[in-house]
C-alpha cells in the first residue's frame, strides 16, 4: 500500500504519513526512519530469558507496514477520531469494520473471526470489539476498541520473548481481563 501510494502521490510515505498525522493534531508519531532513532524507544529480544538490545529495527520498506512509531496517548487519540467519524467517511468505516474474510490470531482466540481492512471483528463473552495487533523485532502492541463502551484498550510493549508461544502473552491476559469485566457490567 505505501509503495502506491507513493506512486500516486509522488511523495514518500513518510511526507504522506506525516501530513497525516500533523493534521490529526497526532504529536508523538511518526514513521521510523533508521537514520533518525532519537525519539525511539530502544526494543530487546530475549535470550534465555536475558535481555539483548534489537539493532536494527526495521527496514525501509517495511515502514509502512510495521515502521509506524507513536504512543498511547496518541493511539488514544486516533482511536477517537477513527472511531467518531473525524477521519474517514462513513461508509468507509464501515467497510473497515466489516468482515470481509474470517482470520484467526493467538491474542483474539482459537476460533477464525471476522476480519475487515486490517482489523479483527470479535466477540468474546457477548462482549463485541474490533482491533489490530503490531509485531516487530523487540515490540509487541495491541489496540482494541470496545464500541458499545467506547472504550480503548491499548497496551505497547518493547520487550520480545525468544519464544512465540510468548508473544502477546500480557496482551492477551489484559484483553481478558477487561472482556471479563466487561461481561459483568
Amino acid at each position: 500500500m505505501g509503495e502506491i501510494l507513493e506512486k500516486i502521490t509522488e511523495k514518500s510515505f513518510e511526507e504522506i504519513a506525516g501530513k497525516l498525522f500533523k493534521k490529526l493534531k497526532l504529536k508523538n508519531t511518526y514513521c521510523y526512519n533508521p537514520e533518525n532513532r532519537s525519539k525511539a524507544v530502544s526494543s530487546y529480544r530475549l535470550k534465555n530469558n536475558e535481555p539483548e538490545l534489537v539493532k536494527e529495527i526495521i527496514h525501509a520498506k517495511m515502514v509502512p507496514a510495521a515502521g509506524i512509531i507513536s504512543n498511547a496517548n496518541d493511539l488514544a487519540l486516533w482511536n477517537y477520531k477513527l472511531h467518531h467519524g473525524k477521519i474517514l467517511k462513513k461508509e468507509s468505516y464501515e467497510l473497515l469494520t466489516q468482515s470481509s474474510a474470517m482470520s484467526q490470531h493467538d491474542v483474539f482466540g482459537p476460533e477464525k473471526m471476522g476480519y475487515g481492512y486490517n482489523i479483527r471483528i470479535a466477540e468474546e463473552k457477548g462482549v463485541k470489539y474490533i482491533g489490530h495487533t503490531g509485531l516487530g523485532d523487540g515490540f509487541a502492541s495491541l489496540n482494541v476498541y470496545f464500541p458499545k463502551e467506547d472504550v480503548s484498550l491499548i497496551i505497547l510493549e518493547n520487550v520480545m520473548g525468544d519464544s512465540s508461544d510468548n508473544w502477546y502473552f500480557y496482551e492477551t491476559e489484559i484483553k481478558n481481563l477487561i472482556i471479563e469485566d466487561l461481561r459483568k457490567n
